[in-house]
């Protein structure tokens, strides 16, 4: 065994020599976790100036994403000395919820000269007045730009928005994604100067109420090159009977100079909205556009079923929360190419199923035969039934409907033993489920998803009142490997002999389970386990009473 040992650490050290730099690096952006990349500098001297110089191109402070990245849970010092250590080498940057203030912002942001992907996200110092500041500064060779702000200044401060808006667009004219999803007051000049400017973007999210349908015919007209599509603005709800035609006559007349440079006339209502959209085809395929934050376009108005049957077979993510209407029924005949599609509630809604809806939510795996990923507003065990039979592809599945107010009619639909194994038997390849308030389903259908879907990252089980030590301790054992996530808060049956075959489990080295969601009574009484568990487990978080994830749309379902 010490021969094999020193062989192998030879072969390592003539690798070091052998490969150039540039192939090291590229094997280096592979390394999924800090701690393996901090070990590679103990090989040799030549790995280390590697490893500390160049290896870091991304800083991403996200919070236990099952994906493993790099930089997970950071505390602030922590992630200013990595910036600060690797600034010349960074090329993506995201300042989550950090407080800090502008001026260190800004001096970081131009100690990185190679910085092409920045995210400013809900960091409470950086209120929208230092937007217009980092706007300024931003490097010209910047590809993506992620900027979030408080709510609480979408009202007061129009013009701000404008002038950063302004300065983005001009000082990157590289820009490919544009995410200014704070931004709700953004000018319908303002909006005009920037499809102006002829922008090769790829991605934009706004939320702007000045923009309407024709507006967003004009929004597809100008970005030739644009595939993700992202709109709130409460003028989408407009019919062509109640839409403010002056207004729309009005820009018509002030752009129409400067629309006339590309022979391209301004969409003036509602009705010219199909003919610009049929006459200039873009590459769009992923769609959002919504009325309210948590509320989609209703897609049975005319403008909406345009969009659909003119762009509907090329878009593969649609975003569409909404209450149960008939835009199903268009959506699952004009959009059949999908791999999200989210029907989902973000918030809390009385949840009533009439016969049509019944079959219509029954009918969508026959005809979305590609999806992937899918949230939906309730279901039962129809819909299971159909999504394993039709949708083998499908990596997610969730239904958040058991934090609404289900009606007495549609409580007779409840998800048994018999839906979620008709989904393990038909989708081998699901990665992540919620079956949160499933209170019928048992331990045989958890053992039988424990032996089938061997690629299940994140499963949420809380309230599933039926499940016992005897079911989660048999998916521990088959998944503890791949499970990141699981979530047994209100699962009354399950006692703290779970943490200790969690414990046991945690010898394997293929122990993978980073978050653990249990009942306070659990954590009550086993809380000395739990704590042992945590010693030889400190990557593992705990979270009692709550999983703490709130469900918002697939959109913005950035890290779980």
């Amino acid at each position: 065994m010490g021969k094999r040992r020193r062989k192998n650490a030879g072969e390592v050290m003539d690798s070091a020599e052998i490969l150039p730099d540039d192939v090291l690096l590229a094997i280096f952006s592979h390394i999924s976790t800090r701690d393996l990349l901090s070990r590679l500098a103990l090989v040799c001297k030549r790995w280390l100036r590697l490893v500390k110089s160049q290896s870091v191109k991304e800083l991403l402070p996200s919070v236990l994403c099952c994906y493993n990245c790099p930089w997970a849970s950071l505390r602030e010092e922590d992630f200013l000395k990595l910036w600060s250590c690797y600034s010349n080498c960074l090329e993506k940057v995201s300042l989550n919820g950090y407080k800090l203030g502008v001026d260190r912002v800004v001096s970081l942001i131009a100690s990185c000269p190679n910085l092409k992907d920045l995210s400013v996200v809900s960091c409470p110092s950086l209120v929208p007045f230092y937007l217009e500041i980092i706007a300024n500064i931003l490097p010209v060779h910047l590809v993506n730009l992620d900027f979030h702000v408080d709510s609480q200044f979408h009202l007061k401060l129009p013009a701000l928005f404008d002038r950063v808006l302004d300065a983005v667009s001009h000082r990157c004219p590289h820009l490919q994604k544009l995410d200014l999803d704070s931004c709700i007051q953004v000018s319908r000049d303002c909006l005009f100067r920037f499809l102006d400017l002829k922008m090769s973007i790829k991605s934009l999210n706004l939320c702007c109420d000045t923009v309407g349908w024709p507006e967003l015919a004009n929004i597809f007209v100008s970005l030739k090159h644009l595939e993700h599509l992202s709109i709130v603005s409460s003028k989408l709800n407009e019919s062509a009977d109640t839409s403010d035609e002056e207004d729309y006559l009005l820009d018509r007349r002030r752009m129409r100079s400067r629309m006339r440079l590309r022979n391209v006339e301004y969409a003036s209502s509602l009705s010219d909205f199909k003919s610009y959209v049929t006459s200039f085809p873009c590459r769009l395929s992923s769609l959002r556009l919504y009325h309210s934050p948590h509320h989609s376009v209703s897609f049975t108005s005319a403008p909406s079923i345009a969009l659909l049957k003119s762009l509907g077979h090329q878009i593969h993510h649609l975003h569409a929360q909404n209450v149960f209407n008939g835009g199903w029924h268009s959506i699952s005949v004009w959009c059949a190419g999908l791999e999200t599609l989210d029907l989902s509630h973000a918030k809390n809604k009385d949840l009533q199923l009439t016969g049509i809806e019944e079959v219509i939510l029954c009918g969508l795996p026959r005809l979305l035969r590609n999806l992937k990923r899918i949230a939906l507003p309730f279901v039962f065990d129809d819909v299971l039934v159909e999504l394993g039979q039709f949708c083998p592809k499908l990596k997610e599945l969730r239904f958040e409907g058991f934090s609404c107010k289900i009606s007495k009619s549609t409580k007779k639909h409840l998800v048994t033993d018999r839906g979620v194994i008709a989904i393990t038997e038909g989708c081998s390849e699901l990665e992540v489920l919620s079956l949160s308030g499933c209170n019928k389903v048992t331990d045989s259908a958890i053992r039988e998803l424990a032996f089938r879907c061997r690629k299940l990252k994140i499963l949420h089980l809380s309230s599933c009142k039926k499940l016992t030590d005897i079911g989660v301790t048999i998916l521990l054992q088959q998944l503890h490997g791949s499970l990141c996530l699981l979530d047994l808060v209100g699962c009354k049956n399950i006692t703290k002999d779970i943490i200790t075959s969690l414990s046991l489990l945690k010898e394997d080295q293929g122990f993978n389970i980073q978050v653990l969601a249990i009942s306070k009574r659990l954590w009550a009484s086993s809380e000395a386990e739990l704590m042992k568990l945590k010693m030889c487990a400190p990557n593992l978080s705990v979270r009692v009473g709550s999983c703490k994830i709130i469900w918002d749309g697939f959109y913005h379902l950035r890290t779980w």
